[in-house]
């Protein structure tokens, strides 16, 4: 099994396809980073955005306060469970 070695030049190529040498099939870094990372938090910030501001002009209503007691007991529960993991 020989090992090859990619020059920093490819990862830096925008498209999905690195030299073949290189490797069969993958992602470039900068590909990555603008669609995975950039594109995607962009979108979810937007949408964060709309939501806050749909929230902001809603009525304010009550909840029942064991409701709010029963809510946090399992939010409390599910994040130790994954902080646990």
């Amino acid at each position: 099994m020989s090992v090859t070695h990619c020059s920093s030049s490819n990862d830096r190529a925008f498209g999905p396809v690195v030299d073949s040498q290189c490797r069969a099939f993958d992602f470039t870094l900068f590909f990555e980073d603008v669609f995975l990372a950039c594109i995607t938090s962009s979108i979810l910030l937007t949408l964060g955005l709309i939501r806050v501001s749909q929230l902001i002009r809603k009525r304010v209503t009550t909840v029942k306060p064991s409701l709010v007691v029963y809510t946090s007991a399992l939010y409390g529960l599910l994040l130790g469970s994954e902080l646990a993991l």
